[in-house]
C-alpha cells in the first residue's frame, strides 16, 4: 500500500473520478451500477483500488470482486493471494472469492503465487496460507506452523 498521490498516478483522473464515486456508493449502501456498465475496465479499476490507502477502499474492492465475472476474478488472482495473506481486512471474503475459483485452475497457479510472497519468510504469511490451503484441502508451504521453522532450517541448509 502506498499513499494516495502516488496511487493516483496509476490510475487515470477518470478512473479516479469513478473509483471515489463507487466508493461513496458503497458507504451509503447504494449499489455501484457505474462499475458494471459497459466500457469500464474493471480490473484495472480494482488493481488501482487496492493499492489505495484506506479500509474503505479495500472493503469496496472486495464486495465489488465478489460481484464480478470468471474471468475478471482469475484475472486479479494474483491480488487475491496477496489479499488472503492479510491478517486484517476482508480475508474471509477474499478466500471464499478464491475457493469459487474452479478448483484446478486455482492449483495450478497458488503456489507460484504464494512461493513469491514467502520468500521473505513473514511468520503470519505462513500462517495465513496455511489456512488458505487447509481450506484448498492441500499440504501448503508447510504442513502445520510448527513445521516452519524446520523447513527455514532446511531452506538455509541446501542453500549454503
Amino acid at each position: 500500500m502506498g499513499i494516495r498521490g502516488e496511487e493516483v498516478r496509476l490510475m487515470s483522473e477518470t478512473s479516479i473520478a469513478l473509483w471515489d464515486s463507487l466508493v461513496g456508493e458503497f458507504v451509503r449502501g447504494a449499489t455501484p451500477s457505474d462499475f458494471f456498465r459497459p466500457g469500464v475496465d474493471r480490473v484495472a479499476l480494482i488493481q488501482g483500488a487496492l493499492k489505495l490507502p484506506g479500509g474503505k477502499n479495500r472493503a469496496a474492492a472486495v464486495a465489488l470482486l465478489q460481484k464480478m465475472s470468471l474471468e475478471e476474478k482469475q484475472s486479479l488472482f494474483p491480488e487475491l493471494i496477496h489479499l488472503a495473506r492479510s491478517v486484517h481486512g476482508p480475508t474471509g471474503a477474499v478466500r471464499e472469492i478464491i475457493l469459487s475459483l474452479p478448483r484446478e485452475w486455482v492449483l495450478e497457479r497458488i503456489d507460484a503465487q504464494v512461493e513469491a510472497i514467502l520468500r521473505n519468510e513473514e511468520y503470519d504469511d505462513y500462517w495465513m496460507f496455511l489456512e488458505l490451503y487447509e481450506k484448498l484441502d492441500l499440504r501448503g508451504p508447510c504442513s502445520s506452523p510448527a513445521e516452519l521453522p524446520v523447513r527455514q532450517m532446511q531452506q538455509s541448509r541446501n542453500s549454503a
